[in-house]
């Protein structure tokens, strides 16, 4: 990618706007997509370090890109509770509960996202 910080950033923008509408379909499929967006957006970004600082209006994109980035947080966050607490009750249901009054945890495996 060139120099054009402010390109790179709406880029990026994009990217996660799109990973943050892909959580809106509540899939594996699209938390994989989720999670493939986010990577390509954070090396976009991480190319953007390397470009011109003071760029004509590259601060309001990246402010921009930050309100995208703490959305698409919200939702992730939303989405952990969501499993957490659904895995509560599935253990309470499958496995009744520990000595300590907590429900049996549930293994379900362990799934790589990302890596790096």
């Amino acid at each position: 990618m060139g120099g054009n910080t402010r390109a790179q950033l709406r880029e990026a923008r994009a990217e996660v706007m799109e990973a943050c509408n892909s959580l809106l379909e509540p899939t594996p499929e699209a938390l994989d997509a989720c999670a493939l967006r986010l990577q390509a957006a954070a090396r976009t970004v991480a190319e953007c370090a390397n470009g011109p600082q003071k760029e004509e209006g590259a601060l309001d994109e990246a402010h921009q890109l930050h309100k995208e980035v703490r959305r698409t947080r919200i939702l992730l966050e939303a989405a952990m509770e969501f499993r957490r607490q659904w895995n509560r009750r599935l253990g309470a249901m499958s496995g009744g509960y520990t000595a300590g009054g907590e429900p049996a945890t549930v293994d379900h495996g362990c799934r790589v996202l990302a890596q790096g």
